[in-house]
């Protein structure tokens, strides 16, 4: 028997689940979302006016972050703010931050 593709037995997509991703988390931290954000090629997902938020999401038990999905983020960030990536492992209830050593001074502080 022929196994279906995911698109046929996936009852919703990535780029939904990451659309209620990115609006939680912008209700979260009072932050405005990007409209269309995976298409475009300008913004981060989410903006604020310290940081701004690259949201990832995965139903996989594990994301691998590249060092050029990294410096893409940073070269979008506005200037005078700070980046950060949210990974959510959705089938594990879990949600972690990524940020750069340097920022965390801004948050002790």
């Amino acid at each position: 028997m022929t196994k279906l593709p995911k698109f046929f037995t996936e009852k919703e997509t990535t780029r939904s689940r990451s659309g209620k991703q990115e609006k939680s988390l912008a209700q979260e931290f009072g932050m405005r979302t990007t409209a269309n954000s995976g298409a475009t090629f300008g913004e981060n997902d989410l903006k604020g006016k310290k940081w701004e938020i690259e949201a990832k999401t995965t139903k996989a038990s594990q994301f691998t972050l590249k060092i050029k999905d990294w410096a893409k983020m940073e070269e979008k960030l506005g200037k005078n703010k700070n980046g950060c990536m949210i990974i959510q492992f959705e089938d594990h209830d879990l949600q972690l931050a990524v940020i750069d050593l340097n920022h965390i001074k801004n948050l002790i502080e």
